[in-house]
C-alpha cells in the first residue's frame, strides 16, 4: 500500500468501495482516480486541458461493448 498523501483530504479512503483506486504520482501533481479509471481528478484541485475525445486506433477490430483503447 503507498504512502497516503498529502494532498487528500482527511477522511477520504486511500482504498475506495473495496476495489482500490489508482495513484500516479508525478513532478507536477498527484492524480488519483477509482477502480477502472473512473473519476479522475488532480489532487491539486487543478484542472488540466484535455481533448473531449479519444483518438481510436485505425484498424481496430469493433468490439460489442465498444472499443478498449
Amino acid at each position: 500500500m503507498p504512502d497516503r498523501p498529502e494532498e487528500l483530504e482527511q477522511g477520504a479512503p486511500l482504498i475506495n468501495d473495496g476495489l482500490g483506486r489508482c495513484l500516479f504520482v508525478g513532478t507536477k501533481d498527484t492524480l488519483i482516480c477509482e477502480d477502472g479509471g473512473f473519476n479522475p481528478r488532480l489532487l491539486s484541485g487543478r484542472v488540466p486541458e484535455v481533448k473531449p475525445y479519444l483518438s481510436r486506433i485505425s484498424g481496430s477490430v469493433d468490439y460489442s461493448d465498444r472499443p478498449h483503447e
